[in-house]
Formats: structure tokens, C-alpha cells, sequence
């Protein structure tokens, strides 16, 4: 048996410490740089490092891969720091200045950012604006160090991949031979159930140790395990493809979010949806903030006549499978299609049949409206803000999807040069502008919040979980079997 970058598994002992994590959707892409999906980011977790790690529940960025924070130069537009010294890749190769640089130069988001390079064993980082969270983006998971070795996607961290898997179905990871700490697991598997209802059956039988894939409700069928609820880290959001004909007119998107009820749409996927009905775009973590949209459907069916009637049927996308922020996608979207058909919107809902399939939809627009939505990777608003506003976020065909949440594919430099204003100075100026400009411009409609939900069995030991639910698992122990 071969793993990534190497090695050996160095357990001897008969009895062995195996994690099985639960999660309903099959691993996605090896490589960092090119996956934001959840289920598949966690895993990378723990096959990769970014040079900063965000720690504790406030968030702030802490040096893991650099050896110290970053330092001004040139009056700020050039930050710069040392690589950690002592560190090594999966198949022994030394990190260093070098080999981050080339790593976070074919990094679109980093690149969007600054140009990057090395000098010495130092990385510089030349801004292309300022940018006071700039640690942050380093340490979220896109901007993991990687190392390509034939054909292979090399990590630092504390467990490799097996190599040649048989079943798409299980996953498993072994510890990194290499990697500067004893790690206490001999194993972990990730194991992919069909539906939430069989992995809370999992778990409460001791089959899963571990996931975070489960709802609120969904874990009320659990009786043996320990159960954690943190504040909610994503919204669901109907975006507005605002490129399109049938959206090209601001008053037609406010008729659609006159002609939703929040809270009955909650109601498909929590049985208390007032606790979670969305009243911004950013979620429980981020603050509390309101949009100011109601249920109104007879001001909807107004907006529609002013606007005047477009042809054909809308055809509206939803994510492929249940997320955080949306557990039951499918009774979601037939809620929000009799919403709309109600005012006089007819709807055709679209389920893709893979997680590709639903990237290439986006890549290429191909959508009237997107059921879809947002998990945040930092405890920063002005991240999450970016991802869904920024015209720099607008998917392209050409590009990966990492970063790019612009999903209504709305364009207005207002909100651009507010963005910008409010990462830099956290002015309440500026964040109430680009609220403001949403509400007139209404590219999309929050709808529901998601909870981070952890759900980790009685023989797990040392797991601390996170709202951003990206734990790492190097510490992690399970009783031997």
C-alpha cells in the first residue's frame, strides 16, 4: 500500500486508534487551490498547511508555516516574512522560500491581492492595494502550501492520503511519516453516507466518531454522542443572475424578494425557522444586520407590471447537495418556485448531478437564478462581503471557482470602492454604503443561516471544534480497537 508522498504506516501494535469521520459528500479535488467544498476541504486540512493558521473563536491569524508575522516595508505596500524553519513535505522535501513562493504565485486569490516572491528565506508580498487583513487570506484553506512530485499533490501536514483508492465511498489518511509532531491516530477514514438520516444512524450506533455534515434537526436522532452547536458561520442565498434579461432590471429582483417568505423557506430545513431565517447576507458570527426585506407579494406583482413581462420560463439552479446553510436544497426550491409562481414567476428548478456539474453551471452563467450559498472561511465580514460583491469575485469560465461568490455576477463600483474602504478601516460609513447599495441593487436574497453542528462520539479525545468547522485533527485521539 502506497501513500501520498511516501512513507510507511508505522504501526506495529495489533490494536489501532482509526477515527471515522461521517460526511455525505464523496472527496472532490486533492488540490487545495482549486476546491472550496466543504466536505473535500476538510479533508485537505489535514494534508496541508497555510503559512498562517486562524486560531481560537476570535479568529486571529497565527504564523504555522511563516515564522512570524508580517512585516511592513516600504510604507506598507510590501509586506514581507520568514519561512518556518525545519519544516518538510510528505516525502522529505525541505519548505522553503522557493517552493511557497511558486506555491502562492498560481494562487488566483493571492494573486488578485499582490504580486509574491522570494528572497532569501523570505516571502515578499507586494500589495496591489491595501490590504489590512492580508494575514488572513494566508490562512485560509485555498492558500495552502502545496509541492507537485510526480503527479502528486504534497502537503506538510500531519497525514497523507492513500494513494490509489479503490472506494470513492471511504477515504483514508495515515500519519505523515514526515511531519514534525507525533501524531496520536493511526488512521482516519471518511466515510460517505447517502442521506443524513443513515449517517445520524451511524453515529448513534458508534459506527462514526466524528461530522460535522448533520443539521440541527438531523442530529436530534442522535442519542449517543456529544453534540455541539456554534454560532452560525453561512447563509443560504437565492442569487439573481443579474446578466440575464429577466434580471437586468433592478425592480424585477426586488419583485422576486418581495415574493419570498424567509421563513416559511427556513421552515423545509429547520422546525424553528425564526431562530434561523436570514435577515442579511452576513451571518450570526459577523454581527446582526437587516436588510430590511419583507413578504410582500402584492408589492411584488406592482414591480412586475412597472417592469413590464419577459418570455419564458426562469430556470433556477440549486446546489447539487445538502450544505451547512441549506439541508434540504430540493424542498427549499420547490418552496421558493410556488413563491415566485404565486406573483406570477414560473420556475423550472434544475438539480446538477455532481458537484462538477454545478461548477461548470456557474463558471458559465448558466442560470436565471442560483439556490445556492456561503461558508465563511475567516471570522472577517469584509471576506465574506468580498466573496458575494466584489466584481473581482464574479465567476469566469476560465477560472477556478475558490473565491469567487459573486454569483449574481453584479458589477457596481460603488460597492467596489466601499469594499475597500471598509477592509482598510472597518468604517461603519462604509459598511452601512454597501448595505445600502444591496438593498437598492437586491443582486440576491438571503434566505436561512446555518449552524455549525458537531456531532463527535464518546471514545473521541483532545477534537476542539470550531464555528469554521477546518479543525485539524493532528491532536486528536480515539480509544484503541
Amino acid at each position: 500500500m502506497a501513500w501520498f508522498g511516501g512513507g510507511t504506516n508505522k504501526t506495529k501494535s495489533i490494536q489501532r486508534k482509526v477515527l471515522r469521520v461521517g460526511t455525505l459528500t464523496p472527496l472532490q479535488e486533492l488540490d487545495p487551490r482549486r476546491t472550496q467544498e466543504r466536505g473535500t476541504v476538510m479533508v485537505l486540512a489535514q494534508l496541508f498547511e497555510a503559512p498562517y493558521e486562524l486560531a481560537g473563536l476570535g479568529g486571529e491569524p497565527t504564523p504555522r508555516l511563516f515564522a512570524e508575522p508580517l512585516r511592513a516595508e516600504e510604507g506598507g505596500n510590501v509586506v514581507s516574512a520568514a519561512v518556518r524553519q525545519g519544516i518538510v513535505f510528505s516525502d522529505g522535501t525541505p519548505l522553503t522560500a522557493a517552493v511557497v513562493a511558486e506555491s502562492l504565485a498560481s494562487n488566483e486569490v493571492v494573486l488578485r491581492a499582490a504580486a509574491v516572491e522570494a528572497v532569501g528565506e523570505r516571502l515578499r508580498f507586494r500589495l496591489h492595494r491595501p490590504h489590512p487583513g492580508f494575514e488572513r487570506l494566508l490562512a485560509q484553506s485555498h492558500c495552502d502550501v502545496t509541492l507537485r512530485r510526480e503527479g502528486h499533490v504534497l502537503g506538510t501536514g500531519p497525514f497523507v492520503a492513500e494513494e490509489d483508492a479503490s472506494d470513492p465511498q471511504c477515504v483514508r489518511l495515515f500519519p505523515n511519516p514526515n511531519y514534525r509532531d507525533e501524531v496520536p491516530l493511526d488512521e482516519v477514514q471518511y466515510r460517505v453516507y447517502a442521506s443524513a438520516e443513515q449517517l445520524a444512524a451511524a453515529v448513534d450506533a458508534g459506527e462514526v466518531d466524528l461530522t460535522t455534515a448533520l443539521s440541527r434537526d438531523d442530529v436530534a436522532r442522535v442519542r449517543e454522542a456529544r453534540k455541539h452547536f456554534l454560532p452560525g458561520a453561512s447563509t443560504a442565498i437565492l442569487y439573481l443572475n443579474t446578466e440575464r434579461p429577466a434580471f437586468a432590471d433592478p425592480r424585477r429582483r426586488r419583485a422576486v424578494a418581495f415574493a419570498i417568505d424567509r421563513v416559511e423557506v427556513t421552515r423545509t430545513s429547520y422546525s424553528s425557522p425564526l431562530a434561523f431565517s436570514a435577515m442579511s447576507l452576513l451571518p450570526p458570527l459577523m454581527g446582526s444586520h437587516r436588510d430590511g426585506v419583507s413578504f410582500a407579494p402584492e408589492r411584488a406583482r406592482e414591480l412586475l407590471r412597472e417592469a413590464g413581462s419577459t418570455d419564458g420560463r426562469l430556470r433556477l439552479v440549486i446546489v447539487w447537495a445538502p450544505r451547512p446553510y441549506l439541508p434540504q436544497p430540493a424542498a427549499a426550491a420547490s418552496t421558493l418556485a410556488r413563491q415566485l409562481a404565486a406573483v406570477g414567476l414560473q420556475v423550472d428548478v434544475v438539480t446538477p448531478a455532481s458537484n462538477e456539474e454545478y461548477n461548470d453551471r456557474i463558471r458559465a452563467a448558466d442560470y436565471d437564478l442560483l439556490l445556492s450559498g456561503w461558508i465563511a472561511d475567516t471570522h472577517d465580514p469584509a471576506d465574506f462581503l468580498a466573496a458575494n460583491l466584489s466584481s473581482e469575485a464574479i465567476p469566469a469560465r476560465a477560472a477556478s471557482t475558490v473565491g469567487r461568490a459573486n454569483r449574481a455576477r453584479w458589477r457596481d463600483a460603488a460597492v467596489d470602492q466601499a469594499l475597500g474602504r471598509f477592509r482598510e478601516s472597518r468604517s461603519g460609513e462604509a459598511l452601512a454604503e454597501i448595505f445600502e447599495r444591496v438593498r437598492d441593487g437586491v443582486p440576491f436574497v438571503p434566505l436561512m443561516y446555518g449552524q455549525t453542528v458537531v456531532v463527535c462520539g464518546w471514545r473521541v479525545r483532545n477534537f476542539e471544534p470550531t464555528p469554521l468547522g477546518l479543525s485539524s485533527l493532528a491532536s486528536v485521539d480515539v480509544e484503541a480497537s
